[in-house]
């Protein structure tokens, strides 16, 4: 009982004990600051991880961008590959009916020619052998 101590002794105890609030105060205070630090370093974590799941979240929806517009460009060079396969046909179906006409043109004008050459021949043999007579 502090009472029945005395008085000097009290002054001690208080002394010690004072001394000792203050040892505390200023161990709550660097504990305090400790915490305020660990706190406002927690926070610039967490602001700087929100950011990184930001950017990621805008790099995901970047790339499902790019995946949709790959295959809009894929599926279009697939048609504009089919429409091209589809002229190469018609020019070569163009050139080949070209060549068959040509073809047969030279042919009716060989024939034609081949008759009035037999024609122009007879022509000759008539007038040779009217002459003759």
């Amino acid at each position: 009982d502090i009472s029945k101590m005395p008085r000097r002794d009290r002054r001690a105890l208080v002394a010690e004990l004072a001394k000792k609030s203050a040892t505390s105060k200023c161990a709550l205070d660097t504990i305090a600051g400790e915490f305020k630090k660990t706190g406002q370093q927690l926070k610039l974590e967490v602001g700087k991880r929100r950011k990184a799941e930001t950017l990621l979240d805008e790099t995901i929806n970047e790339k499902h961008n790019l995946d949709r517009e790959n295959h809009n460009l894929s599926m279009q060079v697939q048609q504009l590959m089919s429409d091209l396969e589809a002229s190469r046909a018609k020019v070569d179906q163009i050139l080949q009916n070209t060549q068959q006409k040509h073809d047969n043109d030279s042919l009716s004008r060989e024939a034609k020619l081949n008759n009035v050459i037999k024609g122009l021949r007879r022509q000759l043999r008539d007038e040779t052998s009217l002459a003759r007579l």
